[in-house]
């Protein structure tokens, strides 16, 4: 039983490490593949007093415009940030519908959707989203985590422990 504690500590600093790396990097703005995202979202704060004006200026834009697929990415990180982490899923999830080609919609949406469940850690709509993610970019770096915690969830810790090692070598040495 003892030899257990040391692979768990092991295993448990393993993916703590790569929490913080794949999910900084991932939720950095600039990574998702549009620079024009973070101007966007410092566009919009820039007018706003506040993580609330904030979020009511892009709810406001989103009401405007329901076909705002920026504004609904932005509202979602925005909800993320602030821990309203269904909100965040209702987002993405417009998101998805108005683009549903774009791999960092649903795994936003994905991973806003572990983040509400309070009692599962994989919801099956998480995973699902996870999924799709990946067949449109098999390099995005949110799924490829979170489709080896699901791994990991399943049992397959060796699985799991391969799929982060190999996300780590794709990390860029200067990610966040």
């Amino acid at each position: 039983e003892t030899s257990k504690i040391p692979k768990f500590v092991f295993f448990g600093a393993l993916a703590l490490f790569m929490i913080v790396i794949i999910i900084g990097a991932s939720r950095n703005l600039g990574s998702e593949g549009d620079p024009s995202t973070a101007t966007a979202l410092k566009d919009v704060t820039a007018n706003a007093a506040g993580p609330d004006a904030a979020i009511a200026a892009l709810e406001e834009r989103t009401r405007k415009d329901p076909t705002d697929v920026e504004a609904w990415q932005l509202l979602g990180w925005s909800y993320f940030e602030n821990g309203r982490y269904l909100d965040s899923a209702n987002a993405y999830g417009k998101a998805t519908k108005l683009e549903p080609d774009r791999a960092v919609y649903w795994s936003s949406l994905g991973e806003s959707l572990v983040m509400a469940d309070e009692n599962d850690p994989m919801p099956k709509a998480a995973k699902a989203a996870f999924d799709k993610a990946i067949i449109l970019d098999p390099k995005d770096p949110r799924s490829r985590y979170f489709l080896a915690v699901s791994k990991d969830l399943d049992g397959d810790h060796k699985g799991a422990i391969n799929d982060w090692l190999e996300l780590l070598k794709d990390t860029p040495k200067d990610a966040p």
